[in-house]
């Protein structure tokens, strides 16, 4: 169902928004997280599938952790894009004016900000509900079809349009 689409983008959203932010405010913590959020965008979704069901097992689990990991890496990385794109000088100047701390980020990064973290919000749903069906295929919970004898086939399929590999899930009886 779409649930599991929701709950995971939802939470994919809930970690990575405080997360940029702190990545954008802590240069140490930047200089730690970065090297790593670069090598996991590398990782394609359906090589991530069924080591999510071997770690959390069959179910709803697998399928929201993996909408989850889909939503928040788009959302992260436009969100530090954005706030690391902001002109400094309206900053200095909201800082002369008095704004700081969280005054500072509600009136002035944050909205400076929205149109990279709307973009990443809209680019990362699309990708959830991507993750939504590849990983449902992996872990047989379409309809509780895995306890009538049908097994998914995962291939290859490639899209000329969007110039990129896709994959198609088909059904098979036994």
């Amino acid at each position: 169902t779409g649930g599991e689409a929701i709950a995971g983008c939802a939470l994919g959203t809930v970690v990575a928004l405080p997360l940029a932010y702190a990545i954008y405010r802590c240069r140490l913590l930047a200089a730690a997280v970065e090297p790593f959020l670069g090598a996991t965008q590398a990782l394609p979704a359906i090589a991530i599938a069924p080591i999510l069901v071997l770690w959390v097992g069959y179910g709803i689990t697998p399928v929201i952790v993996l909408c989850a990991l889909m939503v928040f890496f788009p959302i992260l990385v436009s969100t530090v894009v954005g706030l690391r794109h902001i002109d400094r000088e309206l900053l200095e100047a909201a800082a002369l004016d008095g704004a700081t701390g969280w005054t500072m980020a509600a009136h002035m990064e944050l909205p400076l900000a929205a149109p990279a973290i709307l973009g990443g919000l809209r680019h990362g749903r699309s990708r959830g509900g991507d993750g939504h069906g590849r990983v449902r295929a992996r872990a047989g919970t379409h309809s509780n079809e895995k306890q009538r004898g049908h097994r998914w086939h995962v291939c290859r399929h490639h899209d000329p349009v969007h110039h990129g590999n896709n994959f198609v899930c088909h059904r098979v009886s036994h």
